[in-house]
């Protein structure tokens, strides 16, 4: 007799697998529909000013980097100008210095407290020495005059007598104030065209630039010996800013001098009026 067969009544089972897809899809449907809920309360709130935040932050960097990068390049123009005007045109040897009618040396107080001022006597021996080597046959001293006792300007003078420059060969201005001062005066009050200026390296590369914008297409710098001095980040930055002013004051302000007053003839016939 035959058996019934088993397997034909069996049913058939669903697969393991296809169980374990169904699950899964039901979880990622779940998540889902989780993440469509706006979320709300205190987390939410953060995380909306966070993005916010962001995004003022990114804004204000970039306007920061572009101000900044404008701001340098303006900074290095002015140095560039001022060093590329004065290039060729600064000397520091007397037998290579052309000859010129006239000499300015920019002022500068004789002491420094209790001390003498090196920069002081280093320009009066750098002008007494172009003068006996007959590069200058006369000299202006411009400097500030801050009242009747005290000169910059006839302080100047006797340091130059005192080397063997005549007195009737000195011209004094007291109203040299600053460099652009004492440069312009040379131009509309001395009625000079061409000299040659006599200062430390720093001053004359801006004396000479100032010189060329109003139009002493002859100006010309002798630099004095300058002991003592280092390059420090004091001293650079320090000339960084007054090179930025002096190009906003010739370029763009067309600062004049305090003073002008009326013109002086240099001449053998002229003799200084404070003689």
């Amino acid at each position: 007799m035959r058996q019934p067969d088993k397997s034909a009544s069996k049913k058939p089972r669903p697969h393991d697998d296809d169980e374990i897809e169904d699950e899964d899809l039901d979880v990622l449907e779940d998540e889902d529909e989780d993440d469509e809920v706006p979320q709300t309360g205190l987390m939410a709130w953060i995380s909306r000013e966070m993005v916010w935040f962001d995004g003022f932050l990114m804004r204000w960097l970039v306007r920061i980097i572009l101000v900044g990068s404008h701001v340098s390049i303006g900074i290095l123009a002015c140095y560039l100008i001022v060093w590329h005007t004065g290039r060729g045109l600064i000397y520091d040897n007397v037998d290579e210095i052309p000859p010129r009618f006239v000499g300015l040396v920019l002022g500068c107080p004789k002491m420094v407290g209790k001390y003498e001022n090196r920069h002081f006597t280093t320009r009066m021996e750098a002008a007494a020495e172009l003068y006996r080597e007959q590069k200058l046959q006369y000299l202006i001293v411009s400097g500030k005059s801050d009242d009747e006792d005290y000169s910059e300007a006839y302080d100047m003078k006797e340091a130059l007598i005192a080397r063997g420059v005549p007195a009737n060969h000195i011209y004094c201005d007291n109203a040299g104030y600053r460099t652009l001062d004492s440069v312009i005066r040379a131009h509309k009050v001395f009625r000079q065209d061409e000299c040659t200026i006599i200062s430390q390296y720093y001053p004359n590369t801006r004396a000479v630039y100032i010189a060329r914008r109003y139009g002493m297409e002859g100006c010309i710098a002798y630099n004095a010996e300058d002991r003592g001095s280092e390059w420090t980040i004091k001293v650079i930055f320090r000339e960084i800013f007054v090179r930025i002013m002096t190009v906003l004051d010739v370029e763009f302000f067309k600062t004049m001098p305090e003073k002008i007053g009326e013109e002086v003839l240099i001449s053998e016939k002229t003799p200084p009026r404070d003689e």
